[in-house]
């Protein structure tokens, strides 16, 4: 903890910045892991890894929705409202 009157040095400063923008979550290191992983694997073990992940329905549905939700994130957004209004006139 910083004393009244004193100064951090620049690296100091440096540090705590650099320990704020590169402090992972779990999750994202996991997911890290997981895809360091991936990556490595040979081309057919990718295609078998990818296969099975697509097999399952579930999975395969939540994909196609992360790729909607991507390719629709420039869009620009409306209300609630206006969205159910417009959906009920075309019935």
């Amino acid at each position: 903890m910083l004393q009244y009157g004193t100064q951090r040095s620049h690296e100091d400063r440096l540090a705590t910045v650099t320990q704020e923008v590169f402090t992972m979550t779990t999750v994202d290191a996991t997911s890290e892991v997981f895809m360091t992983a991936f990556r490595a694997l040979p081309k057919k073990a990718r295609e078998a890894v990818v296969g099975k992940m697509l097999s399952d329905r579930e999975f395969r549905e939540d994909l196609i929705d992360a790729a909607i939700i991507e390719q629709r994130r420039k869009e620009p957004s409306r209300p609630l409202e206006k969205y159910l209004s417009d959906r009920r006139k075309k019935g």
